[in-house]
Order: structure tokens, then C-alpha cells, then sequence
């Protein structure tokens, strides 16, 4: 038996052992509070982890996923839907933030004025962190 991608037979072992961590957990909390969201995680984790490690150890789906992780208009397609994702995460925090403050001023200070708070300064801090990184990138070109 061959690994032909070791990178998706890593995510197959990992998926893995995350399955059988939250069995032992749920397991632990004992058989009467077992539910379904714990076979649905467990189902979902167990053939996720199944396909990753059979893709891994099949000489042709492992060539198929190479080529297209090296194929271009994929990576250009995966860095421009990664930065819309960014930008809607970025825009849809400020709009949460802004309506959390005006919420907790209706109620006074409470919850929901803290948290629009860390909402603001995550979106802060990863409108710097953008800057920074398209100055240092510029530079760089």
C-alpha cells in the first residue's frame, strides 16, 4: 500500500481521529443525552475521513487532485472567492457591530454593546492587517 498525497492522507487520519475524539466524548456524556447531531457529526466525519485516505492511496484520483491544485484558473478562482469571502466577512462585521451598539444603547450597557465592541476591533484590526500586507506586497512587485 502507497501514499501518492500524503498532504490529503494527513486530512483523512486527522478526520479520523477527530471522529473517534467526539465519540469518546459523546460517549462519556453517556448513552440517554446521544442525539442526532452526534451520528450525523460522526457519519459526516467517518466518510470525509474515508475518502480522503482512499483518494490519497489511489495512484489516478491522487494525479487528478494534483493537477488540478497546480491548475491555474483553479488557484485564481480559489484567491479571488477567498477574498470576496474576506470582504463580506469584513463588511457583514461592521454591519453586525453597528447594529449590536445601536441595540445596547436601546438597553443600556450590557452584552450586546461589549460584543459589538470586539466586532468593531476584529474588523479593525483586519482592515490594518490589509493594509499592511497589500503595502508590504506592492513593495515587494
Amino acid at each position: 500500500m502507497k501514499i501518492y498525497n500524503r498532504k490529503i492522507f494527513v486530512v483523512g487520519l486527522g478526520l479520523l481521529l477527530l471522529a473517534v475524539v467526539f465519540c469518546v466524548l459523546d460517549l462519556k456524556r453517556g448513552a440517554q443525552n446521544l442525539d442526532a447531531s452526534f451520528l450525523m457529526r460522526t457519519v459526516a466525519l467517518l466518510v470525509n475521513s474515508g475518502i480522503c485516505i482512499i483518494r490519497s492511496l489511489s495512484r489516478d484520483l491522487s494525479k487528478e487532485d494534483q493537477i488540478n491544485e497546480r491548475d491555474e484558473r483553479n488557484r485564481s478562482n480559489y484567491l479571488k472567492a477567498k477574498g470576496r469571502a474576506y470582504d463580506l466577512t469584513i463588511w457583514g462585521g461592521l454591519i453586525a457591530a453597528m447594529v449590536l451598539a445601536v441595540w445596547g444603547t436601546q438597553e443600556g450597557p450590557g452584552p450586546s454593546a461589549y460584543v459589538a465592541v470586539g466586532v468593531f476591533l476584529t474588523c479593525v484590526f483586519a482592515f490594518i492587517a490589509q493594509s499592511v500586507l497589500f503595502f508590504y506586497f506592492d513593495k515587494r512587485h
